[in-house]
């Protein structure tokens, strides 16, 4: 996927990371920019059980 999104102008200035604490623990993101200084976030919400 990255080398698309570098075929299309975005580069990243990092790695994935995954939040290891809080409710949202698991939940990983990735930033991407582009020449233009735009910023997209990519977000991967953590899969946790179905509250009962």
């Amino acid at each position: 996927m990255h080398e698309r999104l570098a075929d299309g102008g975005w580069f990243t200035r990092g790695s994935v990371q995954t939040m290891t604490e809080g409710p949202r623990a698991g939940t990983r993101f990735l930033y991407l920019h582009d020449s233009d200084g735009l910023t997209l976030e990519f977000i991967e919400p953590a899969e946790h059980p179905a509250a009962q």
